[in-house]
């Protein structure tokens, strides 16, 4: 079951379903409210646990494979202008030129699984429209900035 929004999508996969990422979920934040998956990307596969994040760069193809029945919430085509500004033009040369290859995880801290629980009950309810959806997406980075350090950051966005 998929349910849409102009930039947030709310999924729940069965165990075992798989999503076949072709483009759709270029520069995609992943919120795992529950469950686990299995991601593969090229040479690597990697796993993400309840309530942890990974990103999926705009260059990054993989198959998403549900372990566990999963509920996730998915921030599509994500402006990174402002987590690259806390960024030097060589840090994020990496990601820029398509250099990411790998996923990493992070634990969501508890604004974040707050922030991901409203989402999907705005979702759900049909209560979203663009001037909600606008404010949200600020939001999350807003918080993304706030709660983690550039460390975290870096790794999540895989910038070198």
């Amino acid at each position: 079951m998929e349910k849409k929004t102009l930039r947030f999508n709310y999924l729940t996969l069965k165990k075992d379903e798989l999503i076949i990422d072709d483009g759709d979920f270029s520069n995609s934040l992943f919120f795992l409210k529950e469950g686990k998956l299995a991601i593969r990307c090229e040479a690597n596969e990697v796993s993400v646990n309840s309530e942890e994040m990974f990103f999926l760069p705009q260059n990054m193809r993989c198959e998403i494979k549900a372990l566990e029945k999963s509920q996730i919430l998915v921030y599509n085509n994500l402006d990174l202008s402002e987590i690259y500004s806390l960024f030097s033009d060589d840090e994020l040369k990496n990601i820029n030129d398509g250099g990411a290859s790998i996923i990493n995880s992070l634990k969501m801290v508890g604004s974040i699984v707050r922030f991901v629980n409203l989402m999907i009950l705005y979702i759900e309810d049909d209560l979203l429209n663009e001037y909600i959806l606008t404010i949200k997406q600020r939001e999350v980075l807003i918080l993304i900035q706030q709660l983690y350090t550039k460390e975290q950051l870096s790794s999540l966005f895989n910038i070198k």
